[in-house]
């Protein structure tokens, strides 16, 4: 008979409530009937966990240091045989029945890394929807040999070790839509990102997306196999997340008609399935709604119903103002899946016209779309999808400043980052050498009846002169940075005047300072002439940096060295960004190819404390 056993660290946490928790989720591992054996490795010979009466399933593995998982790996195959379960996971992760399911999965080469459920105030548990975030990891039998010299629960842990799984021959499966891990931390306390030499571990990184152990009809089978499982996965709120068609949306499109045709038979007899499961009436469609149908029409409709009803229907409407008006309002108010749907099928009228843009912070404001000048459509239904998680942040900091707080937007283009400031009346500076733009950001805000801004027509350096500006073909992307605009094939180029931003600001420093810097590869020179500014003013910086390497570097140590907190922004759509605080220059593992960063003072990081 095959044992389940579970490999997990502990330490004597100095947080009363954090050590609680940790506690909290060792008994409940030691209480769950499914878990043969607790190893318990301590990190410090002279802790004792205290806990008592469990002599016959927990044992404690002295070990004096902070296990890496290759240490882990070791301690799992002295103690677990070939037919066994060993489970490594952290400290403030237990199990319940769902760990049964074990049995269910085939497990030639394969291995799990599993996201978790966190647990919420009212005892509920939420699913912690990412691929890029696990908390357990289980394996079969001998373990093989994985790269792991860095330590479990360090930022970027559980993706290096995916990648280094794959390299070793595994495949890495994340069924966590049944298979339930829960994450005891309501205290939400992290105290390494107080640890100055706390660092992540590095790439190369691995991704896993969660999914379903059972589709439908597999879970309909599982009724007469293991009932009480069945029951409590029928009941579960998120059924229809097993209604997943991401392997059928891959066969309707790249295969025969034929292959296409099975794909389609087998999904309705799993949506047959699903609605036997979820019953009838309201609820039955409560889940067609929140996925099920979705997934359906996602084959046979997704992109042909669109296409003729969308674009053939509503499209030629849009030529009358009020069907174009109640459009906007739609498109505004839709979710991120829909607005992409419009995106792709719905052909705006070429003529001109007025679209209003609905803000997070439930201002609108109104924009021209001119016939012929394609890029301002494009603004105007851009700024609903294009990086929402960023105006959540943007929204968040203009929220905190004060009245006489100024917003410089260096590299302003259409103006889509200085909206929020100027619908909550904030000061507003626009630096932006393209003429054109420029004419378009002054109309918008006459328009919008804004006032207290200025548009300063310059381009910003490390000096004041003459430089190169280019230009690619939609005439709105440009830099002074030639290799930026070349992939995109330019079309011209000009001679242009440059400031430095210490220059340009110079009448504009009274109160709270926000600087959005966003260049296209020319950061580096940007601050390179804001000495004085970093000096005596010590603004907000929100810095779009397109070069992890050299570029990301130097800006990094010039940042540290006036004193900034350093964080990186992984954006996460729809949802809230998340942040990552950067101590030291090595951990690149927060940093993307092309990277915002937030850098900024300590009492502003704690208005974002929750997005850590």
């Amino acid at each position: 008979m095959p044992k389940i056993n579970l490999f997990t660290t502990y330490y004597a946490d100095r947080s009363p409530e954090r050590q609680m928790e940790n506690l909290y989720s060792i008994r409940k591992n030691l209480d769950c009937s499914y878990v043969d054996k607790v190893y318990l490795i301590l990190q410090d010979n002279n802790s004792d966990p205290d806990i008592s009466g469990y002599d016959h399933k927990l044992q404690l593995v002295p070990l004096g240091e902070r296990p890496t998982f290759e240490k882990l790996f070791e301690i799992a195959n002295s103690h677990s045989k070939e037919e066994d379960f060993s489970i490594i996971a952290n400290t403030d992760i237990f199990f319940d029945r769902h760990i049964s399911l074990l049995k269910y999965i085939d497990w030639k080469d394969t291995a799990l890394a599993l996201t978790r459920w966190d647990i919420l105030g009212n005892g509920n548990a939420r699913f912690f929807n990412r691929d890029d975030s696990q908390d357990v990891w289980i394996f079969k039998g001998r373990i093989k040999k994985i790269t792991g010299d860095y330590f479990i629960g360090q930022h970027g842990c559980d993706n290096r070790l995916i990648y280094e799984m794959r390299q070793s021959g595994y495949r890495v499966q994340n069924p966590s839509y049944h298979l339930k891990t829960f994450h005891y931390h309501m205290s939400q306390l992290r105290e390494y990102f107080k640890d100055p030499n706390y660092k992540w571990v590095s790439e190369p990184y691995g991704y896993v997306k969660p999914e379903p152990l059972f589709s439908p009809s597999e879970l309909h089978d599982l009724k007469t196999k293991d009932p009480e499982m069945y029951h409590l996965l029928k009941n579960d709120r998120r059924m229809f997340r097993t209604f997943r068609y991401d392997f059928y949306k891959k066969i309707f499109r790249d295969s025969k008609r034929g292959e296409k045709f099975k794909a389609a038979c087998k999904m309705l007899v799993n949506y047959h399935y699903l609605k036997k499961l979820t019953g009838k009436g309201a609820k039955a469609m409560e889940y067609r709604i929140d996925g099920a149908w979705n997934h359906v029409h996602g084959g046979f409709l997704k992109h042909a119903f669109p296409k003729f009803v969308l674009g053939n229907i509503v499209s030629p409407l849009l030529k009358i103002g009020p069907v174009l008006r109640m459009y906007n309002a739609i498109y505004e108010s839709a979710s991120p899946k829909w607005v992409n749907v419009f995106h792709a099928y719905v052909q705006l009228p070429d003529k001109d016209f007025d679209w209003q843009i609905r803000l997070r912070n439930r201002h609108r404001v109104t924009t021209r779309v001119e016939r012929g000048k394609k890029f301002t459509m494009q603004f105007a239904l851009d700024y609903r999808w294009y990086s929402p998680g960023l105006s959540f942040l943007e929204d968040r900091l203009v929220s905190r400043s004060g009245r006489d707080a100024c917003f410089a937007d260096v590299g302003s283009n259409l103006g889509m980052r200085s909206l929020t400031a100027l619908s909550m009346h904030r000061r507003v500076i626009m630096i932006e050498p393209n003429r054109e733009l420029n004419a378009i950001n002054n109309s918008r805000c006459t328009q919008n009846n804004f006032t207290d801004y200025k548009i300063l027509e310059f381009g910003v350096s490390s000096s004041a002169g003459e430089f190169t500006f280019y230009y690619d073909q939609s005439t709105y992307l440009s830099s002074f940075v030639e290799e930026r605009v070349k992939p995109r094939g330019y079309a011209s180029e000009e001679m242009v005047q440059t400031r430095t931003l210490d220059d340009l600001l110079s009448e504009n420093m009274q109160g709270e300072l926000y600087i959005k810097v966003d260049v296209e590869g020319y950061e580096w020179e940007v601050l390179k002439g804001s000495e004085r500014i970093l000096k005596e003013h010590q603004p907000t910086w929100l810095i779009e940096i397109n070069d992890k390497g050299e570029n990301f570097e130097k800006i990094f140590n010039l940042m540290h060295g006036h004193g900034y907190i350093c964080c990186a922004i992984r954006v996460s759509e729809p949802r809230p960004p998340l942040l990552f605080r950067i101590t030291d220059i090595s951990d690149t593992g927060a940093i993307q190819e092309s990277c915002d960063f937030l850098f900024c003072k300590e009492d502003v990081l704690k208005v974002c404390q929750d997005l850590f």
